[in-house]
């Protein structure tokens, strides 16, 4: 009997580890997604305080390159950020995280004043679509590599 009990003792304590280690793995990648989440809304809230601030060039900051429609959403930046004073709220609709990118929904809140007379020009109200990438050199950081619908950043739509 006593030939068994070591067998025994091990694949307990095996068991344990391996409970141990599904638990802490668990809570791991909860604390990862939770974080996930949470530079998703940073780097979200950047593009938000750039564009309150007026520089497009901050704004455009954590933007790919080489994203779909990147071009014509500069153009929007830099005449929202030359020609109005722009204020945005952003809540999160939705998530979904992968290993390799995360797509939200946010609903983003644009109002837009005359930057001489500070009076109301615009609120816009959209649910964007955002999908983002950790950097290849920098998995720690994340670039929004889609954006959708760009046109809510058009200084002239109403």
């Amino acid at each position: 009997m006593a030939a068994t009990e070591p067998r025994t003792t091990r694949s307990r304590r095996q068991f344990a580890r391996g409970i141990f280690g599904t638990a802490l793995g668990l809570v791991l990648a909860g604390r990862l997604r939770a974080d996930r989440g949470a530079d998703v809304l940073r780097v979200l809230n950047q593009v938000a305080n750039a564009l309150d601030d007026g520089s497009a060039t901050e704004a455009l900051a954590p933007f790919d390159k080489s994203m779909p429609g990147y071009r014509q959403l500069e153009d929007y930046f830099i005449a929202l950020t030359s020609e109005v004073s722009a204020h945005s709220d952003i809540d999160l609709v939705e998530e979904k995280d992968s290993e390799t990118e995360s797509e939200v929904v946010v609903r983003w809140i644009l109002d837009l004043r005359d930057k001489v007379s500070n009076e109301g020009i615009d609120r816009r109200t959209k649910e964007v679509h955002v999908r983002l990438a950790p950097v290849k050199d920098k998995p720690e950081e994340l670039r929004i590599v889609a954006l959708e619908p760009i046109d809510l950043f058009n200084p002239v739509a109403s």
